[in-house]
């Protein structure tokens, strides 16, 4: 996949990619409740700025989930609509995974912005826990490993995603980077949250980092519009504790 479009609406950012043969073009607005109404001019600018026609595209990436309910719904229904029209694949990105890759992203371009002036040795591979703020006393959790210092690393799934209250959370045993919404549950967590290396609440998933994850992807991670679906994890959840099932 050489020519991707990726959208991202799960949280209060709404974002757009488009990755070209390895170059990488993002546009990010953070306002909230306004998702619908920004995403298609925003995804209409950045194609525009790059001089590609939404024919040229090989496929679209979106933010899959955990998320916004009606934040994920507006980026699949969107992608979907564009998709269908183009007759091109769609390829669901996991929101978690998208934020472990954007502070993979991050560091490499600047370390000093992420934890200060302080040095941190973060080695060979680093656990990211990323939680997102579920509503409801409850977080969407997962953890990665991630290669700090090798550009453009895919994050290796560590823990699964679940939505559960906070003090469920599984905290990795050190050596640790934190990130998202959902460390505003922080208080109500492991004691073990403390020996993070950083947290950082005001991390959220971005659509350059799903299109990076999507242009890594195998061709197995592709499916047609008609099948692609946001994984909202709560209902998945609920439907399990049903007596009986």
């Amino acid at each position: 996949m050489h020519k991707l479009l990726a959208l991202d609406t799960s949280t209060e950012a709404c974002s757009v990619a488009l990755y070209l043969d390895g170059d990488l073009t993002e546009s990010v607005a953070l306002e909230p409740r306004a998702h619908a109404r920004l995403c298609l001019p925003m995804v209409e600018e950045i194609l525009r700025q790059e001089d590609i026609e939404l024919a040229d595209l090989d496929a679209i990436a979106f933010g899959r989930g955990p998320g916004s309910f009606t934040g994920l719904r507006i980026a699949a229904s969107i992608t979907q609509g564009l998709a269908l029209s183009l007759g091109i694949p769609v390829i669901p990105v996991s929101t978690l995974e998208a934020m472990a890759m954007q502070f993979g992203l991050d560091y490499l371009a600047s370390p000093n912005r992420v934890f200060g002036s302080e040095q941190k040795n973060l080695g060979e591979s680093l656990q990211v826990l990323t939680l997102l703020d579920a509503r409801m006393q409850e977080v969407y959790t997962a953890t990665f490993t991630l290669k700090p210092t090798m550009p453009r690393s895919m994050p290796k799934l560590q823990m699964h995603e679940r939505v559960v209250p906070p003090a469920l959370v599984e905290i990795p045993d050190s050596g640790f980077v934190a990130l998202g919404s959902g460390l505003r549950y922080g208080a109500e967590m492991a004691d073990g949250l403390q020996s993070a290396l950083c947290q950082l609440e005001g991390s959220f998933p971005k659509a350059g980092a799903i299109a990076l994850l999507a242009s890594m992807y195998g061709n197995d991670q592709c499916m047609s519009a008609a099948e692609a679906q946001p994984i909202y994890l709560r209902d998945e959840v609920t439907w399990q504790k049903l007596p009986g099932r």
